[in-house]
């Protein structure tokens, strides 16, 4: 589930420029009705000598959530709403237990409302609107028992993510948006 502290999102400037670049980058991710796309995920696992990858597809929606479908090597597909984190592979649905914060947490970040990842992490922005960088570090002991660092780096969306865990495992996403539609006001 450490994946998904990020999906999706965000961007060493002066504290103003890096204010102004999350907030334009907040506000931009405020006014997507849906994404979708897909996936490439390596896992580097420390006892392993090969990466696991696995692929699929994604899709969000700024009233019903995301659904994160992997399609290789195993099929499995997770719900991420408001009332919490719901997988489902071919013989089995399950529900997250306390997952509804965490849920909140991610779509947050795909609705562009990061308070909630304020709250866990430090944040690095580096770059502008059309190229961005943002680096989080952990801000409390528990998180960072789990998590070193997240390196999220994008353009018009979210093209990859990073993620460092304490234990020395190291995950790696690459998305390609397919759809990015914006909200008609």
């Amino acid at each position: 589930m450490k994946f998904f502290f990020i999906l999706l999102a965000f961007v060493c400037l002066p504290a103003q420029a890096q204010n102004n670049l999350l907030g334009e980058l907040s506000n931009k991710a405020k006014n997507i009705e849906r994404l979708s796309g897909v996936f490439t995920q390596h896992r580097k696992i420390a006892v392993l000598p090969l990466p696991l990858i696995s692929s699929g597809e994604f899709s969000y929606h700024h009233q019903t959530g995301m659904v994160w479908n992997t399609l290789e090597p195993i099929q499995s597909k997770i719900h991420i709403t408001h009332q919490g984190i719901q997988t489902e592979n071919n013989e089995l649905t399950a529900r997250t237990t306390g997952s509804a914060q965490l849920a909140n947490m991610l779509l947050g970040i795909f609705s562009g409302n990061l308070a909630s990842l304020f709250e866990q992490f430090d944040f690095q922005v580096n770059g502008d609107k059309t190229e961005w960088h943002l680096h989080l570090t952990p801000k409390n002991e528990m998180v960072a028992a789990q998590i070193l660092f997240v390196d999220i780096r994008g353009k018009e969306t979210t093209e990859s993510v990073a993620i460092a865990d304490a234990s020395g495992d190291h995950t790696d996403l690459i998305f390609i948006t397919r759809q990015l539609v914006f909200i008609e006001h």
